[in-house]
């Protein structure tokens, strides 16, 4: 008898034979788990994934499938034929008890998931019984038995082990399994994919190794910065720039490892860690680079800057603003379906992603984020921002990156103006071996030449009438960034008349990259000729990744680190004296600040800089990292677990993980906004031809992307009562009330506790 792991893709094309299916996932699994020691048991679980199709039942399902894909009968109910208990039954017998346990969790889970240990069992007992329902049990184990003996080599079971250091240690066990699992379901998706969408299967045969573009890769970083260097007066941000570049060059040929590159504001690191991790790369034959930065609304703005210098088509962008499960490549060119298709694997020489998107694969037990996981190993990943890691989960974050380095070759990069406490005598948890890509004592002497900005601190609390009346007297450009949204238009509110701009997540994208090309141009008028001044109310938006330069600042009370980061924004080239540059930091006398860990970090700011700034400047390039090592141990091993996450972990509980290791609670549903011409025309095109419909394809979801507005789920039912906003479709509203130049929504929109921030 012929047996079949999936119905043809197209009327009169093949049946996917299942022991062709089989060696392929076994081949493929066993390459993907050879990086990290886990090779043999990756292919014994590629071997047994789908043993379970060896069944009668199995294959009658699959012709009720088809027939019903041939519109001649009704399609059975998904599942209704189990095929995972007789793979995990073979695994059972195949490899020792440690082994197996792990084979089985990979086996039972590569459609639903990671189960937790008891969800595992229950699975097993439940599957079992559905397996009798159509044959018996033993019956279909000893048939795929008899095949897969036919038809393949004995595995030597003796390298189907996991390394020593893993039966020690709960945590790097744990992480080990997710990558298992990863080479198990990606092996498993790419050959269904082969079989049941060629095209795209062939797009993936396009993909670049890292190791064939290196060379020009590097060539081309090394031309970008010469032309950014050229011979002249030189300032104290051009010298550091380049000391800075000079030595993550010198630093490359390093062996893996954790690195950490403290970088003034204005330094140059975005460039400078790049060419480390190209250099790094070369030297020590790593597979890929994977840059993670911590917010959506900055990853356009350093992949373009990656593209400008390596070619439009060396950056792969992934994140999480779009609903990728919806998308569809209906009407999608080659070059845009490909970059999705690396994008479900990172099967691509350089990523561009986010923090949410990076820990929140490391942590799921969802089959489709969980396939990429592989790829991250013998790879430079690049944290840039890296103390903007949530506190409350500090710990279980550490202890991933800790077990990529360990055991999977990963080399990482912690990147920051503002260190945070993880290395050293200063570390208060899980210290790493951190080698500092520059020197303490050039660390030091840059920090002091990049010293631009003189912090004063308010002796009283200001109203938004007083906080406006000292911008308007100081007749110069303003930057003032506040803890809360609803600050942010208060004081905009206060300063009605003037030459005002707001910046919050309340704008569409593209409204806020509008506004601050506006701000910069307004900027540079009154530098060079003595133009109009023009006053920048933010929130916390404006503080990581964007370039601008105010000849003065404000900002209200926060975390240490945020009121040194804004200030990064004001004379950031050093064109000013330091003394005509202030940062006002200030406590709002009718502000808010949101709750929870955040506002214990604005509590130990303040403690901080009373107690234990002494004569040093919030500027050194040690405060920021002594004053994390304040708060979490403020904090202790509870605040830096705040979801007991590690337990979780050390059950293998995977799915309960999942969930508490979420970096944002989104609650929120996108609504497109009517910002300009161009939105409008996407909202009429929605309306006409996509009405109706419960979902978009991928390139009207990227087209709609820079006009939403995030909302929370608690505003939507009101909102449309009021009539400002109506659905779209399952996933997308339109706002339909007035878009405020200036406010975005602000002002429609109400606030509960939770949605202060951003």
């Amino acid at each position: 008898m012929d047996y079949y792991a999936h119905t043809p893709s197209r009327p009169g094309g093949p049946w996917h034979d299942l022991v062709e299916h089989l060696a392929a996932v076994a081949d493929s699994a066993e390459e993907f788990g050879a990086p990290f020691g886990c090779g043999t048991l990756a292919r014994v679980c590629g071997l047994y994934h789908d043993a379970g199709k060896f069944s009668d039942a199995f294959q009658q399902y699959l012709r009720l499938c088809w027939k019903a894909e041939q519109g001649k009968g009704p399609r059975p109910k998904p599942g209704s034929a189990e095929h995972k208990a007789v793979g995990a039954a073979l695994v059972r017998d195949a490899l020792p008890p440690i082994m197996r346990d792990r084979a089985i969790q990979c086996v039972l889970g590569h459609h639903g998931g990671l189960l937790c240990n008891s969800g595992v069992q229950n699975e097993q007992t439940q599957r079992k019984a559905r397996v009798n329902d159509f044959d018996d049990f033993d019956v279909v184990v000893t048939t795929a038995r008899t095949y897969l003996d036919q038809h393949f080599r004995k595995i030597d079971i003796s390298d189907a082990t996991l390394p020593a250091s893993l039966e020690r240690d709960y945590f790097a066990h744990e992480m080990m399994l997710r990558f298992l699992f990863s080479c198990l379901v990606d092996a498993d998706s790419l050959d269904t994919e082969r079989h049941q969408h060629p095209e795209e299967s062939a797009l993936r045969e396009k993909a670049i190794a890292l190791e064939s573009v290196l060379g020009g890769w590097i060539l081309k970083l090394d031309q970008h910065i010469a032309s950014l260097l050229q011979p002249g007066p030189e300032t104290d941000v051009a010298r550091v720039r380049r000391e800075v570049y000079d030595a993550c060059l010198y630093a490359s040929s390093e062996p893996p490892g954790v690195f950490s590159l403290a970088v003034p504001t204005g330094g140059g690191k975005t460039l400078s860690s790049l060419a480390f991790a190209l250099g790094h790369a070369q030297a020590n034959k790593l597979r890929r680079i994977i840059y993670v930065i911590p917010y959506t609304s900055i990853i356009d703005q350093t992949a373009a800057v990656f593209r400008k210098v390596l070619g439009e088509n060396a950056v792969l962008e992934h994140h999480s603003a779009v609903r990728e499960a919806k998308w569809s490549d209906e009407d999608a060119d080659d070059r845009d379906a490909a970059r999705r298709l690396a994008a479900e694997n990172w099967d691509a020489p350089l990523i561009v992603t986010t923090a949410v998107q990076f820990f929140e694969s490391l942590f799921s037990n969802q089959t489709s984020r969980c396939r990429k996981l592989h790829n991250i190993a013998e790879s430079v990943v690049i944290l840039d921002e890296v103390q903007t890691l949530p506190v409350k989960l500090l710990t279980p974050l550490l202890s991933g990156l800790q077990s990529l380095t360990h055991n999977f070759g990963v080399s990482l990069v912690l990147c920051s103006a503002t260190q945070p406490a993880l290395a050293g005598e200063s570390a208060f948890v899980h210290g790493f071996d951190v080698r500092p890509i520059v020197g303490e004592t050039q660390i030091n002497e840059h920090f002091e030449s990049l010293n631009r900005v003189t912090f004063r601190f308010a002796t009283d609390p200001l109203s938004w009438d007083d906080l406006a009346k000292q911008i308007r007297e100081a007749n110069c450009s303003t930057l003032v960034v506040l803890n809360t949204k609803r600050d942010a238009l208060a004081l905009v509110d206060a300063l009605a008349g003037e030459n005002v701009r707001h910046l919050s997540t309340l704008l569409c994208a593209d409204h806020r990259r509008d506004v601050i090309d506006e701000v910069k141009e307004a900027l540079r008028r009154e530098r060079e000729n003595g133009g109009p001044p023009i006053h920048l109310v933010s929130t916390q938006v404006i503080e990581a990744g964007v370039d601008i330069s105010f000849p003065r600042g404000y900002r209200a009370h926060g975390p240490l680190d945020r009121i040194v980061q804004a200030a990064g924004r004001v004379n950031r080239e050093g064109l000013r004296l330091r003394d005509e540059s202030e940062v006002i930091v200030f406590e709002p006398r009718d502000g808010g600040t949101p709750k929870g860990t955040y506002q214990t970090e604005c509590d130990q700011a303040k403690l901080y800089i009373d107690w234990y700034l002494g004569d040093r400047k919030l500027n050194d390039a040690d405060v920021p990292t002594d004053y994390f090592a304040h708060l979490y141990a403020r904090l202790g091993d509870a605040g830096l677990d705040q979801e007991g996450v590690q337990e979780l972990r050390r059950r293998f509980d995977f799915p309960q993980v999942a969930e508490k290791m979420k970096l944002i609670k989104d609650d929120t549903v996108p609504v497109l906004c009517p910002y300009n011409a161009t939105a409008g025309a996407i909202l009429d095109e929605i309306r006409e031809t996509h009405a109706r419909q419960r979902s978009m394809n991928r390139s009207l979801w990227r087209r709609v992307q820079p006009y939403t507005v995030a909302v929370r789920q608690n505003e939507v039912i009101r909102l449309a009562k009021e009539g400002k906003i109506e659905a779209l479709n399952d996933d997308l509203y339109a706002w339909v009330a007035p878009y405020d130049r200036l406010k975005g929504i602000g002002g429609s929109v109400l606030y509960d506790p939770l949605d202060l921030q951003a």
